[in-house]
């Protein structure tokens, strides 16, 4: 039988897009999925855009605005699937996605902490890959050995074993945005990382809480925050590694993924 996959989207004022988030979702070819969409205190149409949605798999949660973690968190708390996979709001899937990962799912036994696939950017029509490579392999240790944090996609591109990332969870409440940025840092602790060599979602481009935010600073954000609820987790796992406050981040070195890669597509594929 086909695992129950679950699907968690937090919103907050994207009634614009998030139409064309939920109909990628419905329209997926693999169908045993449960969605969880929660509302973070709209103030714009986002609530009637979801309550016109008439779907048994949809299971909406309307909340006061608390940030994304607090969202995140909510959503998670209800999740009764096997597989947890995350969905901005303002992206969308292709509908293969679900199937994808669910091939990959069974492929791999669930012998992984963390999966992710390719997005595509969609930059008002125009489309490139948010990256060329994305690794295989234990992440973790690459991160210790360089100091190196460059693993993966964003939100839309990452799935879970629920008894995996139940562990990260709850989410520090101050981490507002970007809490995909923690969730995949504290769960490939756990295990190995593997990487669908395809796209199968957009990432849209565009003015939203990080892309183009002024507000947003980026590395007072690593040091500030990220950093040291990323080092409390360690700590708490007995895992003996500590970010630097000032570690600045990078890609993994890419002859080692090209080489994962290839050993793991010869296996998928039978060759």
């Amino acid at each position: 039988m086909d695992p129950l996959v679950s699907v968690i989207m937090c919103n907050y004022n994207y009634g614009g897009f998030i139409a064309e988030a939920i109909d990628s979702v419905l329209n997926q070819t693999f169908t045993n999925f449960e969605f969880i969409i929660v509302d973070d205190g709209s103030t714009d149409d986002s609530r009637e855009v979801i309550s016109s949605f008439q779907d048994s798999r949809i299971r909406p949660l309307f909340q006061k605005n608390g940030g994304q973690a607090v969202a995140l968190n909510a959503g998670f708390k209800i999740a009764r699937g096997e597989i947890i996979t995350f969905l901005d709001s303002d992206d969308w899937w292709k509908p293969e996605k679900l199937e994808t990962v669910v091939k990959w799912h069974n492929f791999l036994d669930g012998d992984y902490a963390v999966l992710q696939h390719g997005l595509d950017v969609w930059d008002e029509g125009k489309t490139n890959l948010y990256k060329n490579i994305l690794p295989v392999g234990d992440c973790f240790a690459e991160m210790q050995r360089t100091n190196n944090f460059d693993f993966f996609v964003p939100t839309s591109g990452l799935i879970f074993r629920k008894y995996v990332i139940e562990k990260a969870f709850p989410v520090p409440e101050n981490i507002k945005i970007a809490a995909d940025a923690y969730l995949m840092r504290t769960a490939f602790i756990f295990g190995k990382v593997y990487s669908i060599p395809e796209s199968l979602g957009f990432y849209r481009k565009h003015n939203n809480a990080v892309f183009k935010n002024k507000q947003f600073d980026v590395q007072r954000f690593f040091s500030e925050i990220l950093f040291p609820a990323l080092n409390k987790f360690y700590q708490s796992n007995n895992v003996d590694y500590q970010i630097p406050a000032d570690m600045a981040g990078g890609r993994a070195s890419q002859p080692k993924v090209v080489e994962y890669l290839r050993d793991i597509l010869k296996k998928f594929l039978g060759k």
